[in-house]
């Protein structure tokens, strides 16, 4: 049996408080003890700044499968120092990984964008196990591309010319 994996790493770089601010978002929705679902916060939810709660909510419901009390991130983050480091160890999610950064862009109108480069692996040498994807993360919104896609109308177009 073959796994199927989609590997990325890649960096937003913020200002210091923007960072800050960000990295409560990730804590935010993932804290086991915030319903998202309920219309009043709670004590415990109330702890988090207004805006740092509204963007976690905002967050987790564009993520498949919420759960309160069961928030999974598919990607991974760390804090370098300079930037949040994103990435996952097996297969990351980069639709979501891409809302998070659109989601902190948009919220400080930044005029930085983020780079998101995706390689479909596969554990068995399969022909339909590799490939990639990419993601241009601005303020705006996200723009993507599928090599896959690519691959297919290159082939339209020979058969077309031929």
């Amino acid at each position: 049996m073959a796994n199927y994996y989609t590997q990325a790493a890649f960096e937003i770089n913020l200002e210091l408080e923007q960072k800050i601010f960000a990295l409560q978002v990730l804590e935010c929705a993932e804290d086991e003890k915030v319903d998202f679902t309920k219309s009043h916060k709670t004590v415990h939810e109330a702890a988090y700044p207004n805006d740092v709660y509204r963007l976690a909510k905002k967050f987790v419901k564009s993520l498949d499968d919420y759960e309160p009390g069961n928030v999974y991130l598919p990607f991974k983050y760390a804090d370098t120092g300079d930037s949040i480091h994103i990435a996952h160890d097996e297969s990351i999610n980069t639709e979501a990984a891409a809302t998070f950064c659109y989601l902190i862009l948009k919220h400080f109108d930044s005029d930085d964008y983020v780079c998101i480069e995706a390689a479909h692996t596969c554990s068995k040498p399969r022909p339909d196990g590799f490939g990639g994807h990419a993601a241009f993360v601005t303020k705006k919104g996200v723009k993507w591309m599928c090599t896959a896609h690519w691959m297919h109308k290159n082939i339209a177009r020979h058969k077309k010319a031929a």
